[in-house]
């Protein structure tokens, strides 16, 4: 003992006794610290600055947060806030020696584990002293007992998980079996209540321990615990269904450590099965929710190789879905469009001889990239919520086409939406181009396959192809003009790659030589470079994200929608096959391939 009770003040002790007594009747850790501060405030209105001193200290050991995922090097106890400049707060790394003196002190003296255990633990992680760390353990064990009594079920997980630690950081063997044992014991217990909740991260914390800790026998009892609860909660039925899945995924992981595999196999069909049963649960609440319980379920039978029950959940998926879009709404806003300011954009684009104009046409109308981004930015700061919560993206059939989650996949889904957007607007302003230059300049399916033709990427051989789309645009025939267009575009694109020196084919894994398909070529690196971010970003989103119009693939596939064959869809068509005429092929040094630029 480092102080006497006499160097403490006159009546520190007894109200620090108060206070950790109060404390104890707290059952959220961050609610403990409130008795030491109001015997604090006392203390400072009483002038007794050096007692309110210390009496704030015993306050900050009930401030420190309990870090249960971290590295094996980082302490248990940390800052419950990091600012801006650094600093933290309360600062774990300014735990001065008087400090932990009185922490030593009160954990001899205080008269209830649940407070005792706190100081320490703190003087362990600080001191290394073992000594404490294995008083902190009986203190956790005893505090276990009396947040069971009082149905505190998540301070005694807590509490039992933290004194497994410390046995297992003092390599203690025995001291480590015994807490097995003590964990086992506790899953009799609860399970004799019929109590199971709280059984699940004692089973999660067994099958944390370092294998050679928890014998085979540890295992079976964990296991078997995990599966009664798992069938008590599928009993309850509803959003019990939760925790049968959490209990059976522990049963399944003891199973693998027991090296069971056919066991384990069959417990992850009954979380498939769960998960089936969760969609049914749900539907009559919503589909698109049901949808995402029938996912799961298919991915979990997927990986077990049930390869009739992913096809019966394919079907059920695109059911779902197909009814859920009912749940969806529409939000509609009207927009004024400056008429003054549209005709002098239009003069700029069709005022000049028609070849000028087109060239004009050829190098704008592009997505800017860097303010696109600078716009998600702001909209970040603006609008925090949208970066936070996962999306799906639904096609007009049913289908799951696109899911993010995650910061960064979720910033970069508004940056392709932002790009998808533009495309839309652009192209309503293209088609209004295209008339007045239809009228005005003499535009026609023959001069504009002319002008496509005469440039470099594009060449002759396809002219044919594109002079009779284009004349179905100029007939107001876009469904026709659509479907000859993208497999034109297509072709154009890849045949970029013999020219650049790259192959334009690949191996399949029946060892047949197959044409690459647009994604590929699009995500071949030289292709990448060549067209340059922005341009690249254009043909990505419009032609085969997914996420996006994907107008190739609905194209090649026949699920475009019918609606979707518009004038806008085919004129942004048009328009990327004008941002490829300005590209010309140079011959590099000889030793290299010929490149684009």
């Amino acid at each position: 003992m480092r102080k006497s009770r006499s160097t403490q003040g006159p009546d520190l002790d007894s109200l620090l006794d108060l206070a950790e007594d109060r404390a104890s009747s707290e059952d959220f850790q961050h609610s403990r610290y409130q008795p030491f501060v109001e015997a604090r405030d006392k203390l400072t209105e009483a002038n007794q600055n050096q007692q309110a001193e210390r009496m704030h200290w015993a306050a900050e050991a009930f401030m420190f947060g309990e870090r249960r995922e971290r590295l094996a090097t980082e302490p248990y106890f940390g800052s419950l806030f990091t600012f801006t400049d650094g600093s933290a707060f309360p600062d774990w790394d300014a735990v001065t020696e008087e400090k932990l003196d009185l922490y030593e002190h009160r954990a001899r003296m205080a008269r209830s584990p649940i407070v005792s255990s706190r100081y320490a633990d703190i003087v362990w992680e600080k001191r290394k002293n073992h000594q404490f760390a294995r008083s902190a353990l009986v203190g956790y064990v005893r505090a276990a007992e009396i947040y069971h009594g009082r149905d505190w079920g998540v301070q005694l997980v807590n509490a039992l998980r933290r004194a497994t630690e410390i046995a297992v950081q003092l390599r203690d063997r025995a001291l480590v079996q015994g807490c097995v044992w003590l964990l086992i014991s506790w899953l009799d217990r609860l399970e004799g209540r019929a109590d199971y909740r709280w059984g699940l991260e004692i089973v999660a914390e067994l099958l944390r321990m370092p294998v050679r800790y928890v014998s085979s026998e540890s295992l079976v009892r964990s296991q078997k615990f995990a599966l009664r609860a798992a069938e008590h909660f599928h009993s309850l039925g509803g959003d019990s269904l939760f925790l049968q899945r959490d209990f059976l995924d522990l049963a399944r992981k003891a199973g693998t450590r027991l090296r069971d595999q056919e066991g384990a196999r069959e417990i992850s069909l009954m979380i498939a099965r769960s998960f089936e049963e969760s969609g049914k649960y749900r539907e009559a609440d919503s589909h698109i929710v049901a949808s995402h319980f029938y996912g799961d379920a298919l991915q979990v039978f997927r990986r077990a190789g049930e390869r009739e029950k992913v096809e019966e959940l394919l079907l059920k998926i695109r059911e779902c879905n197909l009814a859920g879009q009912a749940e969806f709404g529409t939000i509609s806003t009207e927009v004024t469009v400056p008429t003054e300011k549209v005709e002098l954009l239009l003069d700029h684009y069709t005022s000049a001889t028609l070849q000028e104009n087109l060239q004009r046409i050829s190098v704008s109308f592009r997505p800017n990239l860097s303010f696109i981004r600078e716009s998600v930015s702001r909209l970040k700061k603006e609008a925090p919520l949208q970066f936070l919560i996962g999306r799906r993206t639904f096609a007009g059939d049913g289908r799951v086409v696109g899911e993010v989650s995650g910061e960064d996949q979720l910033v970069q889904q508004h940056v392709t939406h932002h790009v998808r957007f533009g495309c839309r607007i652009n192209g309503m302003f293209l088609a209004e181009v295209m008339r007045k230059l239809t009228s005005e300049r003499g535009l026609s399916a023959t001069s504009l396959a002319g002008y496509l033709c005469s440039s470099q990427v594009v060449g002759g051989d396809r002219k044919d192809f594109l002079e009779a789309a284009l004349e179905r645009y100029f007939a107001g025939d876009h469904v026709s003009c659509i479907h000859v267009l993208v497999p034109q575009i297509e072709h154009i694109l890849r045949s970029i790659l013999p020219r650049i020196g790259l192959p334009d084919t690949y191996i399949d894994d029946q060892g047949i030589t197959r044409v690459k398909p647009l994604d590929r070529v699009l995500q071949t690196p030289a292709i990448k470079e060549a067209l340059g971010e922005d341009l690249w970003m254009y043909f990505y989103t419009f032609l085969v994200d997914q996420d996006a119009d994907n107008v190739r693939n609905d194209v090649a596939h026949g699920l475009i929608a019918w609606e979707a064959c518009n004038e806008v869809t085919a004129t942004v068509l048009i328009h990327l096959l004008l941002t490829v005429t300005i590209f010309e092929f140079r011959q590099s040094e000889p030793s290299k391939s010929p490149t684009a630029e």
